[in-house]
């Protein structure tokens, strides 16, 4: 006997929807089709697609110190809605998730409001690398996060002897965001007054991002460790990475595959503002390549909600980040 019987909806399986029944024992799939089946629990899903849940491994729920955005029990409720049902929370919150005893709090917190299967990021700075190896396998741990350039909260490792120790000294996975923060950094300076959105891929350009992707898989391939890339955006990083395949797996975005420069600040603003920015239709074309030829391993969210008052601050001062 099944604890629960999902009867009557439709399945993707074996390249068709078909109308197939699932028999679910301790909370993992049992059977697929049984006959005769009986349950403790019947659910007539007539008329339904029945999928399963998704994994998204990338997520900002603005849970410690920025909860007037979101928190963690919102954020998870929203994913679930979704047909979310598991994330891996990013380390850029307030305080930041970068030592012993904010993760552990972090993760006492969350584990008291999340409505979905949740890990944990570490977030690694100057400041902590010696530790990290200490970080990284705490529980719920899914690895360490490491900002190459300046996003919201204030991470950065940028320096290439502190990138190449944490690479040469921890072993669980390290997924990067790859901006340069000496580009990033000259280019502020540039910004001109009176600029919107629509600047914001001019800033943080194609050689910011593929400056450090090149980087940071170069000192991977000199130390014998695999990276992840997160939220890709340019031909060219794809071009490299497709290439590179050996040593790096790699993350894109659907809004980067379905917003593009300019027609969506156009019609947006800095609602589309995000870090890398959407860009134009050259590149979004090429994510649909890559993610046709296999050179993508991951599609993620990275959900990352602000206010609607501190999205309409003018530019550069509006944050960046899409819910």
């Amino acid at each position: 006997m099944f604890d629960l019987l999902l009867k009557g909806g439709k399945v993707y399986l074996e390249d068709k929807l078909q109308d197939i029944n699932i028999g679910i024992l301790q909370d993992k799939i049992s059977k697929i089709n049984p006959t005769n089946a009986k349950a403790k629990k019947t659910l007539n899903l007539n008329g339904l697609v029945v999928l399963p849940g998704i994994l998204d491994t990338q997520v900002h729920f603005r849970d410690p110190g920025l909860t007037h955005k979101e928190d963690f029990y919102t954020g998870t409720r929203s994913a679930l809605k979704g047909g979310i049902t598991g994330v891996f929370d990013m380390p850029n919150t307030k305080p930041a998730t970068s030592n012993k005893q904010e993760y552990l709090s972090k993760l006492d917190m969350a584990s008291s409001k999340a409505h979905v299967n949740f890990a944990l990021y570490v977030g690694a700075l100057k400041e902590n690398i010696r530790e990290l190896k200490n970080l990284e396998y705490l529980k719920s741990c899914v690895g360490i996060k490491i900002f190459m350039g300046q996003s919201t909260g204030g991470l950065v490792l940028n320096d290439p002897k502190d990138l190449k120790y944490v690479l040469e000294n921890t072993t669980n996975n390290i997924s990067l965001h790859c901006e340069d923060e000496d580009l990033l950094n000259e280019g502020i300076v540039k910004i001109p007054d009176g600029a919107t959105s629509h600047h914001h891929p001019v800033w943080r350009n194609e050689r910011v991002a593929f400056s450090a992707t090149e980087r940071i898989v170069n000192l991977a391939k000199q130390v014998g460790r695999r990276v992840h890339i997160l939220h890709v955006t340019t031909k060219d990083e794809l071009e490299f990475l497709k290439t590179n395949k050996d040593t790096a797996t790699v993350e894109i975005l659907p809004q980067h595959l379905l917003f593009s420069h300019p027609d969506d600040y156009d019609r947006l603003g800095s609602l589309v503002q995000m870090n890398p920015p959407i860009r134009g239709e050259v590149h979004q074309q090429a994510l649909w390549k890559a993610l046709n030829d296999g050179t993508i391993d991951v599609i993620a969210s990275d959900h990352a909600p602000h206010s609607l008052e501190e999205k309409q601050k003018p530019y550069p001062q509006c944050p960046s980040g899409i819910p």
